[in-house]
């Protein structure tokens, strides 16, 4: 199913047909902006973008208009009452008004995935109940990825615009466009059962490409790349623990368990834990000589806590579970041999 956003100049008729048609064919209109000066908002990326206007040179402006606002920028079709349209480089393809809504749909189809295969590569995907939306923002971090992470959550949608490392937008069904981006970030949290893709930007290609062509390791391996991400495999076991414990819980087991390495492993004065359950580094430098064993162990004490709540949920067999998609991060960096150690049983 794909996103679509409509947009018409002002006193055209038949672009609410054209949404109908649309929305017939299994696709979601995520916006349908009728009204004159309602542009979409900034940084919506959606799959393809109608224009509807009577005239070629009020097609041309949304044309510009929507390319000017939307990520991406995904291919705008034109339509219109006028049969003087001729090729413009800010139209993917031109049709008529009265074109039959069937026909309108399988050329807005045809073009959104054909913008999808060019553009697009899913790098990552999985359940973020088991990565958590702070690991998985701290692992692109980390890698100063340039992205967008798609989550999903039943009839629940939103995207988040990731530029070098750093969220810079997002969107979410249930959160108003006018309020602060962050809010939307924030819904994530809320969203049961939700999956998530990475999907591979194009920004910054020819600078990746260049690195890629020096043949690096998949996973930098340098001490603040191993840093945020041993912030990001804590974050994801306590955003598990949140799901089945609640953030009071989860804050106190987290705290309790890290008194409890600290004993062993002083490097551990480095991480601070917010009210929140949120983990975060206070001493980089410190830090590094934390992992992977002092965090490690920081981790099998927190599973033993919460096993004494909820049993069935925090054997230590279930750490490499809970990690998903980052386990294989983890592996990539050398960590599984410790991190996993004594857990698989």
């Amino acid at each position: 199913m794909f996103d679509i956003v409509v947009s018409s100049a002002p006193a055209t008729p038949f672009a609410h047909r054209v949404a109908a048609a649309l929305r017939e064919a299994r696709m979601r209109v995520v916006t349908c902006e009728i009204a004159p000066n309602r542009p979409p908002p900034d940084a919506l990326r959606v799959d393809a973008a109608v224009a509807c206007a009577q005239s070629p040179a009020a097609l041309l402006d949304i044309a510009r208009s929507l390319r000017a606002v939307l990520d991406g920028p995904p291919p705008v079709i034109g339509v219109s009452s006028s049969r003087a349209i001729f090729a413009m480089a800010e139209l993917s393809g031109a049709l008529a008004d009265d074109v039959p809504g069937s026909v309108l749909a399988a050329q807005v189809q045809r073009l959104a995935a054909q913008a999808e295969r060019q553009r697009n590569r899913v790098i990552l995907r999985g359940e973020l109940d088991d990565v958590g939306l702070d690991g998985l923002l701290a692992s692109l971090a980390s890698r100063s990825r340039s992205c967008f992470i798609r989550v999903r959550a039943g009839a629940l949608r939103a995207e988040v615009t990731v530029d070098a490392g750093r969220p810079i937008h997002a969107r979410a069904d249930g959160v108003r466009h006018s309020e602060h981006w962050t809010d939307a970030l924030a819904s994530l949290g809320t969203w049961q059962g939700a999956t998530f893709e990475v999907v591979a930007s194009e920004a910054g290609g020819a600078q990746r490409g260049e690195r890629e062509s020096q043949s690096p390791p998949a996973f930098p391996v340098d001490d603040a790349a191993d840093v945020a991400l041993a912030a990001a495999v804590v974050n994801a076991c306590a955003a598990y623990a949140r799901a089945w414990l609640g953030p009071p819980m989860t804050s106190r087991l987290l705290a309790a368990s890290w008194i409890t390495a600290r004993e062993h492993h002083s490097a551990l004065d480095a991480f601070a834990i917010s009210g929140d359950a949120l983990v975060s580094v206070a001493q980089i430098d410190r830090a590094r000589s934390a992992i992977p064993q002092a965090v490690a162990a920081w981790i099998v004490a927190f599973f033993d806590a919460a096993a004494e709540k909820v049993p069935s949920r925090f054997q230590r067999r279930r750490i490499r579970e809970v990690l998903g998609g980052l386990t294989r991060l983890v592996e990539q960096v050398g960590w599984a041999s410790v991190l996993f150690e004594g857990v698989e049983r």
